[in-house]
């Protein structure tokens, strides 16, 4: 703030008010964490909630998430799933308003992991039945309604582009589209058998920014474990860019709920859920140049011993340029586990590991329906309680820039939760899986970095910095009193991070940022800048002639300023 617009007696007031706010303890940056949205208790006698949720949540055009809970409805608890009635549910996308839509047998709604929310206002889903497709509309269906029947085998996946809809069938290996009425189905292609070099059982497409349809198969290809194919939407220029190798790369598994995204750097990223063995046997994850060249596995996933998890299912780039992983078992907790991966960067960060089950199990005794005989439910499905829940089958984004994830067990009841996740601005010291060196890539004044500033005391500067491979940042000064002092956020991305900081003293001072790395086979980066704080001046009380002493003051004020920087400058180059 410039003291100089102010009598003196409100100068020294404000200039007290901020030493005494420089004197405050810092704020922390936040670390990644987990709020329970939802605990899913199973069936009970006045009704149950759901249980087990393994099925994405979506967001439609109304701004609601809609999943489903493959058991648990009901008020009988008549089976080792807590339930044998499905539940379908919906919450609004800030997390509030939980609301079942139905209860009842299996078809509730849709089986299938991949749902998708339409520009017509519908959910589409793959049916249960051989090329069946349903849809869902709240306030227009009162419950799932069928769409479509084609004859291309059980669809795997829907995905909307150009004013079509294109499906991916498993029998025959068909890759089709499908005018949005419904009314037109047009083959594009029938990749072939479980042999077929080229790779079949199609079970994944995505649409590309140059127009192309990009796509996955479970099998086939020269490695026997599935391709990464493109092709032009009518079908035509069918390419294989990567056949995977269940030891080196994966296998390329219809088990992942969303497998492959294009992110902004115009490169495929990709998951394959699990492999064969070695450092794979997990899974993995990788990126590949759209035109098939400079594959990278940018990480491959042991089983159990992998701190980072096991199993990935979910990848997509989030509003902040981040893409994001979760992966359903492993980690250190076996529970599964949230990962980060910034893409500017090249850094894998582990930001969340899913809690152990510290309670005990809640509504856990089943009545076997025919004989009448009560059991405990087994404790690999119900094993028992805790916080937020464990095994996550889903992480996705909200059009609110909110994460939302579904966690199958764990939670008060064991019988799964909703959570929401906020990433934080800091990650903890062992969080990168990837061994990067850290680097400050920019610290300095204004965007363009500078390493000096000369400012009055009182007014404000504003500090950048951009960092790589780092967990957190500490700021220093030997200003007493400084406000460039507490714990900094670790930003590395396209935007870095500012932050406004007022001298309290004059004299010449150093502000230091030191930030830690994300790896303990390195050491912390520094970098300081100095500035040069000149006594604040404020304006003359104004004295006859009007106060023409004021303006005076307001002439001299900044030639005093620019005459102490002269000085201090002929002093250092004296030294």
């Amino acid at each position: 703030m410039n003291f100089d617009c102010h009598p003196p007696s409100v100068a020294r007031a404000l200039a007290l008010t901020l030493s005494l706010a420089a004197l405050a303890p810092p704020v922390h940056a936040a670390l990644p964490s987990i709020t329970n949205v939802t605990n899913f208790t199973a069936a009970l006698p006045a009704g149950g909630n759901g249980a087990r949720p393994t099925s994405p949540l979506t967001e439609a055009a109304d701004g609601y998430l809609y999943s489903r809970a493959r058991s648990g409805g009901g008020t009988v608890l008549n089976s080792q799933q807590g339930g044998t009635d499905a539940v379908f549910f919906r919450i609004r996308n800030d997390g509030s308003g939980f609301e079942l839509l139905a209860s009842g047998p299996t078809t509730v709604a849709p089986t299938s992991t991949r749902w998708i929310g339409a520009s017509d206002g519908y959910l589409y889903s793959p049916g249960p039945s051989t090329g069946l497709i349903q849809r869902y509309r709240h306030g227009t269906t009162t419950a799932w309604e069928d769409f479509f029947t084609g004859s291309s085998g059980y669809i795997l996946s829907i995905l909307e582009s150009d004013n079509l809809f294109f499906l991916t069938a498993n029998t025959g290996s068909a890759l089709s589209s499908l005018s949005l009425d419904g009314s037109v189905e047009t083959l594009l292609r029938a990749t072939g058998s479980s042999s077929a070099t080229d790779g079949s059982s199609p079970h994944y497409m995505i649409r590309g920014s140059d127009g192309r349809l990009y796509g996955l198969q479970s099998s086939g290809g020269s490695g026997g474990s599935g391709t990464l194919f493109s092709m032009n939407r009518d079908g035509s220029d069918y390419r294989v860019l990567q056949n995977f190798n269940s030891l080196s790369t994966g296998y390329q598994n219809a088990s992942a709920i969303k497998p492959l995204i294009e992110a902004s750097d115009g490169k495929l990223y990709g998951i394959n859920y699990n492999g064969s063995g070695g450092d794979v046997a997990g899974g993995a994850i990788y990126r590949i140049d759209k035109d098939g060249s400079n594959y990278e596995l940018i990480y491959g996933f042991a089983t159990n011993t992998d701190r980072g998890g096991y199993n990935p299912n979910t990848l997509f780039q989030a509003q902040d340029g981040h893409i994001y992983i979760s992966t359903i078992n492993g980690g250190a907790n076996r529970g599964g586990t949230i990962l980060r991966y910034r893409i500017d960067e090249g850094v894998l960060e582990l930001l969340y590991t899913f809690e152990a089950l510290t309670g005990p199990a809640q509504n856990n005794i089943w009545t076997n329906p025919t004989t009448g005989v009560t059991a405990v439910v087994n404790a690999a499905i119900n094993g028992g309680s805790n916080a937020a829940g464990r095994n996550p089958y889903h992480l996705m984004q909200a059009s609110t820039g909110q994460f939302y994830g579904a966690a199958m067990l764990g939670g008060s009841h064991g019988w799964g939760t909703l959570f929401r996740f906020e990433p934080g601005d800091e990650v903890a010291l062992d969080a990168m899986l990837n061994d990067i060196a850290p680097e400050m890539l920019g610290f300095g004044v204004n965007s363009g970095y500078q390493d000096s500033a000369t400012v009055a005391v009182g007014n404000s500067i504003t500090l950048y910095w951009n960092t790589r491979g780092v967990a957190g940042c500490t700021a220093s000064s030997n200003e007493p009193g400084s406000a460039w002092s507490g714990s900094k956020a670790a930003k590395a991305n396209t935007s870095v991070t500012a932050v406004s900081v007022a001298p309290v003293q004059a004299g010449t001072w150093t502000y230091t940022l030191t930030c830690r790395p994300q790896s303990p086979n390195h050491a912390n980066v520094s970098a300081f800048i100095t500035v040069n704080a000149a006594p604040a001046v404020t304006q003359p009380e104004a004295v006859g002639n009007g106060g023409g002493g004021g303006a005076l003051g307001w002439l001299l004020a900044p030639l005093a300023v620019l005459g102490l920087a002269c000085r201090r400058r002929r002093a250092c180059a004296s030294l």
